[in-house]
């Protein structure tokens, strides 16, 4: 087999494409960090290359200058054929469900279920309304605006000074969960009414207009409209890098006024990743969350407990990789320099794992947890015990195509907490 990779082009490239010389050819046309493009070409069988015509281009523009998205869909991807068998079939996806950033903001739920085509060329679709599964509280994650805020250091620094007698990394853990009260009252008092500070400071803007459309002359009115519009660039700002952060757009440069782009990222990306109905094993669909919760941990457990393929490999035979001196290295004590390193060269906006603090926090508020967080880790490798719950783990599931129908079309990804990832 042959493979070809992103990783000259990004560190943290993760596209990998194999392939085996004998059944198929693919030649690489471009690699980035984003894709990698290639012509495969395949002896005896027919693959199906996309041919953009000047009237698909033509559709393609007006999609995008009319911002709309295609609705989650499950069932059949391709929604039309020829019926034919052989060279001559062919098989495509022409019928969509779309929907602009209005749609996805009141009808976020809805669905495209596109059922087998029967005795016509054409899959029928059937839109699924549905009221929001999800009731309860969500779990506490922390949102990088808060940093932006003068006293945010300050509740950060009175939770942190109280004493708690407990290992080092017991003593973070703890801390970590105090805070969590505070943070959330922090946020109920000064980012409550984020999402719709900006509209309602921009309807006062247009009313101090209003009034200097009539008298152009007045002061006040130029005063209070001055001080409403810094007022709204700040709002601006912190709404800007909240929906940055929910919309997981690493990217996109913040200041750049990206906030309806961001809007509309978190819409369809909420939409498309939830989970609303699916197909179980024994082919029925199911909308209850208590099945489709069930379902997943039947299905992934079968599948983490299948039989493990042995090559066979004996270590014995690659004899001895490291010198004495890297032996010597590797049980030297980690210094601060190298616990920074790997702090901060992972991606601080990553989801968070189930403390809720993601990396952004930790550079945010170093200057208070600092100190704690480098004699955590360096206890860890001191005394090679790891408290309960820091290796706690989410798993997430996350759509493999454009159109998941089974479990069997998502991929489970596991969200650990930052000092974990730290660690390993």
């Amino acid at each position: 087999w042959r493979v070809v990779t992103n990783h000259n082009h990004s560190l943290l490239g993760r596209i990998w494409i194999m392939w085996n010389p004998v059944e198929v050819q693919f030649t690489v046309g471009d690699i980035s960090q984003q894709a990698i493009h290639g012509k495969l070409v395949m002896q005896g069988a027919v693959i199906n290359v996309p041919v953009v015509s000047k009237s698909m281009r033509d559709l393609g523009e007006c999609i995008k200058k009319c911002e709309v998205e295609d609705l989650r869909q499950i069932g059949l991807f391709y929604s039309w054929s020829n019926k034919r068998t052989g060279a001559g079939a062919v098989a495509k996806k022409i019928d969509r469900v779309m929907g602009n950033w209005g749609w996805f903001k009141v009808y976020g739920q809805v669905q495209a279920l596109f059922l087998p085509p029967g005795i016509s060329d054409h899959s029928p679709c059937i839109l699924q309304f549905r009221k929001p599964s999800f009731t309860g509280s969500r779990p506490f994650k922390y949102l990088n605006v808060w940093a932006s805020h003068p006293s945010f250091l300050e509740v950060v620094k009175q939770v942190w000074a109280q004493p708690v007698v407990a290992s080092p990394l017991d003593a973070i853990g703890m801390k970590l969960r105090l805070l969590k009260r505070a943070l959330k009252e922090f946020h109920s008092t000064h980012f409550k009414d984020l999402e719709t500070e900006c509209t309602r400071l921009r309807l006062l803007i247009e009313t101090q207009q209003a009034l200097l459309d009539v008298n152009p002359a007045n002061a006040e009115a130029r005063n209070q409209e001055k001080k409403l519009m810094e007022e709204y660039y700040e709002a601006s700002r912190k709404e800007e890098i909240y929906f940055k952060q929910k919309a997981r757009i690493n990217w996109l440069k913040l200041g750049d006024s990206n906030s309806k782009y961001f809007h509309k990222v978190v819409r369809v990306r909420q939409a498309r990743n939830s989970i609303v109905k699916i197909q179980k094993s024994d082919g029925e669909w199911t909308q209850s969350q208590q099945e489709v919760g069930e379902e997943s941990v039947q299905f992934f457990s079968d599948l983490l407990r299948g039989q493990i393929r042995r090559s066979g490999m004996q270590l014995k035979n690659f004899g001895v990789r490291i010198t004495g001196d890297q032996k010597e290295a590797m049980g030297m004590e980690v210094s601060r320099k190298e616990i920074e390193e790997a702090l901060w060269s992972q991606n601080l906006d990553k989801a968070p794992g189930p403390d809720g603090y993601n990396g952004r926090f930790f550079k945010d508020a170093w200057s208070i947890v600092g100190d704690e967080v480098i004699l955590a880790i360096k206890s860890f490798f001191m005394t090679d015990s790891l408290p309960r719950g820091t290796n706690s783990t989410i798993l997430c599931l996350i759509p493999k195509v454009a159109s998941p129908s089974s479990l069997k079309d998502f991929r489970p990804i596991a969200c650990c907490n930052f000092l974990y990832k730290t660690i390993s």
